[in-house]
C-alpha cells in the first residue's frame, strides 16, 4: 500500500491466511513519497482481535489480522516504510503471530513502543537516516511491579506476552534461543547480529527505557555501541542490575559487565533505588575506575561507559580474582559500596590508574563504603591525600555492627571504620573487613585524629 498518504486505504480489512511451503503473509505499506512528516500508531481492535494502523492520513484505521482457514492463528508480518520528514509512530499493541517491521527516513524519526500485555509478537525498529530515537514506556499506567531486561539488540519483559516465532529471532535477529522450549517472550527490537557473531548493527541513535511507578526489577545484560542508552526508574524502589545473564546474549558469560559496550545513563527516579554493577562472573581480574562523571571498568570496550544521571544507591559487586578499583571522586548524592569479593584485591581512594603515588580525598562528595567481604589475607585499602593543597585533620573511628550469626552457628559483630575529613563539602568514607589500610597524607602540617580501628581479628579473640 503505497501513496502520499494511505488516505485511499481508509477502513481496508486484510485478511492473511497460512503461506505456502512454509512461508508467511506480508504487508507492505509505505509513506515514502509523501512531501511532509506523518504521525501514526500500530493497535488492535479489542472487539475484534485486528491490528490496527491508525492516523498516517487515513480518515478510518487499517485492520489486519492472520488466521489459517481453520481459524488457528498463523505467522504474518507487517511493513511500514514512514516519510523521509520527521515523523512519530507508537505502537501500543501487535499479536502473538506478528512481527511488526518499522523503517525511518532520512530526517529524525520518534518511535515509541508502549510495553504491556497487548504487545506478544515482534517490534522490529530501524531508524535509518537522521538521529532516530526509540522510547519504550513499561507499565506508566500503573502501579504494578514490572521485571524486564534489555541487551544490545532488544528489550524484553515489562508486562509484554510471548509468541512461538523462534526463527525470526533467531535468524533475523541473532538471539540464540534454544528451539525447544515452547514459546519466546515478545521482544522489542532495535539492533540485530548474526548468531556465533559479535558485531551488532543498529541505526537507531538513541534507545530510552522508562520503566513504570511499581517496585520494578530490571537486568541490563548488555549494550550496543552504536548509540546512547538511557534507562529512567520512574516512581517506586527499583532495582537495576548490569551484568550479563543466562537468559541474554551472551549466556556463557554470567554475571559479567564486560559487554557494556556504549555509553549507558542510569536515572533511578523518584523513591530510594538501587542500582547493582555484577561482574562476580569475571574469568580475570578487571581494573574499575568512579569519577564523579562515570563508571568504567577494563572488561568494557572502550566505548563502554555507566553514566549516573540522578542520585542513587549503587552497588559494585568484583569477582574472585585479583581486582582493583579507583575512586578519585565521586558524585554528590550519590552512595557507593564496593563489594570486593573474594580474591586478594585493591582499592585505591582519591587518585587515579597511573598515579598511585598521588591522589586527594576533596574530590569525594557522594558517600563510598568499602566492604572486603571475604576474610582472606590480602585486600588493601589505599587513602590517598598525598595532594592536599593545604593543612586538614583528618579523623578515624570505629565502630561495632549489631551482632550476626556466622555459618557456623557462632555469634560475631563486624566493624566499621570512618574515615572524616575536614575538606570543605566532602564526605565521610567508611570501610570494613580489610585487611591492609594505608592512609597517604600530604605535606601541610596535617592533624590525624586515630581515635578507632578496624578490628580484623579470630572469634576467639
Amino acid at each position: 500500500l503505497e501513496n502520499n498518504s494511505l488516505t485511499d486505504f481508509s477502513g481496508l480489512v486484510i485478511e492473511m491466511g497460512e503461506g505456502g511451503n512454509g512461508t508467511a503473509d506480508r504487508i507492505y505499506t509505505s509513506l515514502k513519497s509523501s512531501l511532509t512528516g506523518m504521525a501514526g500508531s500500530l493497535g488492535q481492535n479489542t472487539a475484534t482481535e485486528f491490528g490496527t494502523i491508525s492516523g498516517f492520513g487515513l480518515t478510518a484505521p487499517i485492520q489486519y489480522r492472520a488466521k489459517a482457514a481453520d481459524g488457528v492463528t498463523v505467522a504474518a508480518a507487517l511493513f511500514l516504510q514512514l516519510t523521509d520528514y520527521e515523523d512519530s509512530v507508537t505502537v501500543d499493541a501487535v499479536a502473538s503471530p506478528i512481527a511488526a517491521y518499522l523503517y525511518g527516513g532520512e530526517e529524525n524519526d520518534t518511535f515509541t513502543v508502549n510495553a504491556s500485555a497487548s504487545i506478544s509478537g515482534i517490534v522490529s525498529v530501524e531508524g535509518q537516516d537522521g538521529s532516530d530515537t526509540l522510547t519504550i514506556n513499561g507499565g506508566l499506567s500503573q502501579n504494578n511491579a514490572s521485571q524486564g531486561q534489555l541487551t544490545a539488540i532488544g528489550l524484553t519483559g515489562l508486562g509484554m506476552g510471548r509468541n512461538n516465532q523462534v526463527t525470526v529471532h533467531n535468524e533475523g535477529f541473532g538471539v540464540g534461543y534454544n528451539t525447544d522450549n515452547p514459546d519466546y517472550p515478545a521482544a522489542i527490537y532495535y539492533a540485530r547480529r548474526n548468531i556465533g557473531e559479535t558485531a551488532i548493527s543498529s541505526t537507531i541513535e538513541n534507545v530510552v527505557v522508562q520503566l513504570g511507578d511499581g517496585v520494578d526489577e530490571f537486568a541490563i545484560d548488555s549494550i550496543y555501541d552504536y548509540g546512547i542508552t538511557t534507562v529512567h526508574g520512574g516512581g517506586g524502589g527499583d532495582t537495576i542490575t548490569l551484568g550479563t545473564t543466562t537468559s541474554g546474549l551472551y549466556p556463557a558469560n554470567n554475571n559479567e559487565i564486560g559487554f557494556i559496550n556504549g555509553e549507558l545513563h542510569l536515572a533511578g527516579g523518584d523513591d530510594t533505588d538501587l542500582i547493582v554493577i555484577d561482574d562476580t562472573g569475571a574469568n580475570e581480574g578487571r581494573t574499575g575506575t568512579l569519577t564523579a562523571a562515570g563508571m568504567t571498568f577494563s572488561g568494557m570496550a572502550p566505548t563502554g561507559k555507566i553514566i549516573f544521571d540522578e542520585s542513587d544507591n549503587v552497588t559494585v559487586k568484583l569477582g574472585v580474582y585479583k581486582d582493583t578499583f579507583y575512586v578519585p571522586s565521586s558524585q554528590e548524592g550519590l552512595t557507593t559500596t564496593v563489594d570486593m569479593g573474594a580474591g586478594k584485591d585493591r582499592v585505591y581512594i582519591g587518585t587515579t590508574p597511573g598515579a598511585e603515588d598521588t591522589g586527594t580525598l576533596a574530590n569525594l562528595k557522594g558517600v563510598v563504603h568499602i566492604d572486603g567481604n571475604t576474610a582472606e589475607v590480602g585486600d588493601e585499602l589505599f587513602l590517598n591525600d598525598q595532594s592536599a593543597t593545604s593543612s586538614r585533620t583528618i579523623t578515624v573511628t570505629n565502630e561495632l555492627e549489631p551482632e550476626t550469626t556466622l555459618l557456623s552457628g557462632a555469634k560475631w559483630q563486624y566493624d566499621t571504620t570512618t574515615i572524616t575529613t575536614d575538606g570543605e563539602g566532602t564526605v565521610p568514607l567508611t570501610y570494613r573487613r580489610i585487611e591492609n589500610t594505608i592512609l597517604n597524607i600530604g605535606n601541610h602540617g596535617n592533624t590525624v585524629d586515630l581515635q578507632a580501628t578496624q578490628r580484623e581479628q579470630a572469634t576467639s579473640g
